[in-house]
């Protein structure tokens, strides 16, 4: 009998870590695509918060660095843009890396302005993040970032596709910035006024 459920208990372990190796980032340790929805079904008082905000970050010419600098160089980068992360956000809060230089933040604040201060803290924490390389010198980062606000009626996957687009709009300005639904709707005026 003892030992059976010293089996069950090596399943339930090998289940948990199984479980775990298909919701968590191999390299950063942190969810990725799969755990990000996840944990938002599973967290209740995240849904229920007055101010659920969305923000996707990514690394700036990412396709050049991995050209100019090793696999672990790349890694640690990773790795430490995740710390980094980790650090600012509060428990009820969800981090994900979720492509291959693309990490998703869904914050649980008070209100939007709350949500706002701790993205751009996020952001400038980030650039001023130092890597040194012994070869190449400094590595400097810039990060492109889509900040959105999720509305109750608005489905996790409607909000990623939404605030995916923030950040790509972010990426065509030059990188290096924050886009808000306002710089969406600007950018689409002026197009409109110079059409009329």
């Amino acid at each position: 009998k003892v030992k059976d459920t010293k089996k069950d208990k090596d399943k339930e372990d090998n289940s948990t870590s199984n479980d775990n190796s298909l919701t968590l980032d191999p390299i950063t340790g942190i969810n990725n695509n799969k755990g990000l929805l996840s944990s938002f079904e599973d967290k209740k008082d995240i849904k229920d918060s007055d101010c659920i905000s969305i923000t996707i970050l990514e690394i700036d010419k990412f396709s050049k660095l991995s050209n100019n600098y090793s696999k672990e160089v790349i890694q640690s980068m990773l790795k430490k843009i995740s710390s980094i992360i980790s650090f600012h956000v509060e428990t009820t809060d969800i981090v994900a890396r979720t492509d291959k230089n693309q990490f998703t933040i869904i914050l649980s604040r008070q209100s939007e302005s709350q949500s706002i201060d701790d993205i751009k803290t996020i952001h400038q924490s980030i650039s001023e993040m130092k890597i040194t390389n012994d070869e190449l010198g400094d590595i400097i980062l810039t990060i492109s970032a889509g900040f959105m606000v999720k509305h109750k009626s608005i489905s996790i996957d409607e909000i990623l596709e939404k605030t995916n687009q923030l950040m790509l709009h972010s990426r065509k300005k030059g990188g290096d910035m924050i886009s808000y639904i306002k710089d969406l709707i600007k950018d689409d005026l002026y197009k409109l006024a110079r059409v009329s």
